[in-house]
């Protein structure tokens, strides 16, 4: 994501390299499409390229003003086994 990239090559002033990873890792979550929406109107809010600090400000006050943390993928569940199964599907033909 192009705002993700943006973050990483004009961090905000004050930011700490943990937190402008932080961000990133956030940016690179996978969202649905309105917040995708949230983060593309930030990188337009100044269309000029010597404008990218004041996108990044944009796109972290985005992060804040949602609440957006990092991802964390769930836990695979156990493998099924035969024991687990306890449905038998029965067929009466007539």
């Amino acid at each position: 994501m192009r705002a993700a990239d943006v973050v990483r090559d004009h961090p905000p002033a004050g930011m700490t390299q943990d937190e402008i990873d932080r961000a990133i890792d956030t940016i690179r979550a996978p969202y649905p499409e309105r917040t995708i929406r949230t983060f593309q109107s930030a990188l337009a809010s100044s269309p000029e390229p010597a404008e990218q600090a004041e996108q990044s400000e944009q796109i972290n006050r985005v992060i804040r003003d949602l609440g957006l943390h990092p991802y964390v993928p769930p836990e695979p569940l156990p493998e099924v086994t035969p024991d687990d199964v306890y449905c038998v599907t029965w067929l009466a033909l007539v």
